[in-house]
């Protein structure tokens, strides 16, 4: 039974009010980690022995219905999933929606690397803070394990982003990994055709990997078959159609894989989802069109349940509306956007500025 409110977290507290934790209260201890803004080891006393039982137990109750998993290592590695609720009003979202953009094998050296630095180097200020970009997923188009290999470890000295290594082919999916073994990057992705191999490179790795399939009962099995390995940090990526019924059919197989992870409690899909607008690119050939739809499917999956997206464009006109969408859907609805008063300097102003034009 997952916990929702403080009363339900009281319960399992010392119950003390030793304000150890910060809080005058344990009951108030209890409503912060609700919101997630504390955590159970803030707790000093709920660590000793004799409430080791209640800690346990509190673990459980208090872990989120849609599973977090972390990508990336130190202060860049980014948190994906963690979900309690269908519906933001209902509580909040937490874990912000991640833009992994790409880079790929055949690109030429001076060409990746003024695309990392784009990627890396992005910066929107907005509303008192920066808005970002999360991540790179290194495609491999060449099929050169090698190849793939050295445009990995060339990334990997360029920006601390985390990374999501790309290609159905495990032999070259290795080969990226014993060059950033170290780096917790995301492989993608584990099929009906190659799971196995796969399965091994997470386990022997011990990195996050996305199932792939357009069929749920498929991606079911695949991820049982996984959590049965001992593979948890699962990420499932049910097909994005850029067009028509395909597209359609896209959203449903969203909203029924997040409605059966939360609403329905089926632990064994009740993982994080990919989207990946960039293949827009499929269909659309010129860059503005092409742009326009990737931006449209990172709009609707950002509202609807995906957790992370692979996307292409680097255009202003593509990015801005994606991460001022999703800065909007992840703000705490209970919480009013708002930035600290005071009279701030613009420019430089005199003692007589005021009687200017």
């Amino acid at each position: 039974m997952k916990l929702n409110s403080p009363l339900q977290v009281y319960k399992y507290l010392p119950q003390i009010n030793c304000a150890e934790c910060g809080e005058a209260t344990c009951m108030a201890f209890a409503s912060h980690l609700i919101d997630r803004s504390k955590k159970l080891e803030d707790c000093p006393p709920l660590l000793k022995d004799e409430f080791k039982k209640k800690y346990v137990e509190l673990q459980t109750l208090l872990a989120p219905e849609i599973r977090e998993i972390t990508i990336g290592t130190g202060e860049q590695a980014k948190k994906i999933g963690g979900d309690d609720v269908l519906y933001r009003h209902q509580l909040t979202f937490f874990d912000p929606t991640a833009f992994a953009y790409d880079v790929w094998d055949t690109m030429p050296e001076n060409e990746l690397i003024d695309r990392i630095n784009r990627i890396q180097n992005f910066r929107k200020f907005y509303v008192g803070k920066f808005l970002k970009l999360d991540m790179i997923a290194v495609r491999c188009v060449s099929g050169d394990a090698l190849k793939f290999a050295g445009t990995v470890k060339k990334v990997s000295e360029t920006t601390k982003l985390p990374l999501i290594l790309c290609s159905f082919d495990p032999s070259v999916l290795k080969a990226a990994l014993d060059v950033v073994k170290d780096k917790n990057p995301l492989i993608y992705a584990a099929t009906e055709k190659n799971w196995g191999e796969v399965a091994e490179l997470a386990l022997n790795y011990k990195v996050p990997v996305v199932l792939f399939s357009t069929d749920l009962d498929k991606l079911k099995s695949l991820a049982l078959t996984f959590r049965e390995m001992g593979i948890k940090d699962l990420v499932l990526d049910p097909g994005t159609y850029p067009q028509g019924k395909q597209l359609k059919g896209t959203f449903e197989r969203f909203v029924k894989l997040r409605r059966a992870g939360i609403k329905e409690g089926q632990k064994d899909i009740a993982y994080p989802i990919m989207a990946v607008p960039l293949n827009a690119w499929l269909v659309y050939k010129d860059t503005a069109t092409a742009s326009y739809w990737e931006t449209v499917l990172a709009s609707v999956f950002t509202v609807r349940y995906g957790d992370i997206m692979i996307l292409h464009s680097l255009e202003p006109y593509a990015v801005l509306p994606e991460v001022h969408l999703r800065d909007t859907i992840y703000t705490d609805p209970r919480t009013p956007v708002k930035v600290a008063p005071g009279v701030n300097q613009v420019g430089s102003p005199a003692k007589d500025s005021w009687l200017s034009d």
